[in-house]
């Protein structure tokens, strides 16, 4: 799928996911007016007429039948590029609760290592 700017003036080849996000939309590409029915019209060649008055004919389309078709706008899946504004970067670049949970539990756990090693006469 192709991705625009913002805009959807510009196809982008280059984007930066670090620093945006794509999000689905539709670019429009072509209205179609309506079409009325047009019934087949044909008529018959003779391909071979045999001595007792028999014939072998073909039956020739020269207009094809068309269905109606009511007139609709075509649109093309794309992906717009949205950059993250400053607030966004910067919330996205603080560490999670998780990640300060994980780092607490580290130094607390070598905190006790160090108070086990003390104890023990080790440092």
């Amino acid at each position: 799928m192709r991705v625009f700017n913002e805009d959807k003036t510009q196809e982008l080849k280059e984007y930066d996911l670090n620093k945006g996000y794509l999000e689905l939309d539709k670019l429009f590409v072509k209205h179609h007016e309506a079409a009325e029915e047009i019934k087949e019209q044909w008529h018959y060649e003779t391909i071979a007429e045999y001595p007792n008055g028999g014939k072998d004919v073909e039956k020739i389309i020269d207009v094809p039948y068309q269905a109606p078709q009511e007139e609709y706008d075509e649109y093309e899946d794309i992906y717009v590029y949205i950059p993250y504004t400053d607030e966004e970067l910067e919330e996205l670049n603080k560490p999670s609760e998780l990640e300060i949970l994980k780092r607490e539990q580290e130094v607390t756990a070598q905190a006790i290592q160090d108070l086990i090693l003390t104890m023990m006469g080790g440092e």
